[in-house]
């Protein structure tokens, strides 16, 4: 099997689940997404429908790390069933290969429920640290050891995840040495199954007028790139990780009676390219059409055969598609933008 190079994390939309139906077999065997599950599926008919969706989307050949970060860790579902739990027998009957996600501070009902999975299913774990875990690395080998213990995990079974969430220019150097200490303060961090660093640099508010093009850098992939190319060395250098085109931080779901504006979020080398329409409620879908045709223009658009998503907003310019619903940009764009970095990331020797 293919090595991972990229660990996207997705926010268990269904534009989402479409981008990674349609992407190509070679990138799909180079990525393992981490799927956020979000608050609005945390009853029992949103958890079928995420593992349905997996189902579909991400089929049974291969890992798919699972987190439900945003649903209360307490969570019961129909009287008497862990939500975790719960989650789990779903993505089981539907044949998905599911990894449970905990962190340091899950509380007890939460790591029972991890560790039933873990026994039950067979596929490991992953350990999701965030910013303040990182904070005093004597207590962090602590926490982990006993979470170790607790879950009855080796850590070869273990993907180690480090995630700092949004990141911003002006901090950027601080997070890189927050990381850099953390990856060569962490006890025998070259056991575990795969260490991994997330972070994101896209904006939770996108600022531009209708029919505006903005540059926004993609700090996140910078910030990577300093930590693996650090001068004073690594004992281990961390796969890549994004949130793809969403602020970590966004919504389940659009405020009720707020319509969204038109808008095309386009992956580049250092950069994502942001086109913006106007609002759809007042001016339609059909101006997608006028967008992707301006995309195509630019020098940066890769061609329609780069990947399925690209190839969507060739034909949209060329009005042989229609401008289509905001859920289908979200597929476009999320599908360009994981096909992009799959080949940007490859060639960067990481563990």
């Amino acid at each position: 099997m293919a090595k991972k190079v990229y660990y996207p994390i997705l926010k268990g939309r269904q534009g989402e689940f479409d981008a990674i139906a349609a992407v190509s077999r070679d990138t799909k065997q180079r990525i393992t997404p981490l799927i956020d599950v979000p608050r609005k599926s945390s009853e029992a008919k949103g958890l079928m429908k995420i593992a349905d969706n997996l189902r579909r989307s991400w089929g049974s050949e291969d890992n798919i790390i699972i987190d439900l970060y945003h649903i209360s860790p307490s969570k019961i579902i129909e009287g008497n069933e862990h939500v975790l739990n719960y989650l789990f027998n779903c993505l089981s009957n539907c044949s998905v290969r599911a990894v449970p996600t905990t962190g340091l501070d899950r509380g007890e009902q939460y790591i029972k429920a991890a560790l039933d999975e873990i026994s039950k299913r067979n596929n490991g774990v992953c350990i999701r640290l965030l910013e303040d875990d990182l904070v005093d690395i004597d207590n962090l080998n602590i926490e982990i050891e006993k979470l170790l213990r607790t879950l009855k995990v080796d850590k070869e079974e273990v993907y180690l995840m480090i995630d700092l969430r949004a990141v911003y220019f002006t901090n950027a150097l601080s997070k890189a040495t927050i990381v850099i200490n953390a990856i060569n303060g962490i006890r025998n961090i070259s056991s575990y199954k795969s260490l991994i660093f997330a972070s994101s640099g896209f904006p939770n508010i996108l600022n531009g007028t209708a029919g505006s093009i903005s540059k926004v850098k993609r700090i996140d992939y910078e910030l990577w790139q300093a930590i693996i190319q650090a001068s004073k060395g690594l004992i281990r250098k961390p796969t890549y990780s994004d949130y793809g085109i969403v602020h970590p931080d966004k919504l389940d779901e659009y405020k009720k009676f707020v319509s969204p504006a038109a808008k095309i979020r386009y992956t580049t080398e250092s950069e994502w390219i942001v086109l913006r329409g106007k609002q759809i409620s007042k001016h339609g879908t059909a101006q997608y059409q006028d967008l992707s045709k301006r995309l195509c223009e630019m020098p940066s658009f890769i061609g329609s055969w780069f990947s399925r998503g690209d190839d969507y907003i060739d034909k949209c310019a060329k009005r042989v598609v229609p401008g289509s619903i905001p859920q289908k940009w979200i597929t476009n764009d999320t599908n360009h933008h994981i096909t992009f970095v799959v080949k940007q990331v490859s060639s960067f020797p990481v563990s």
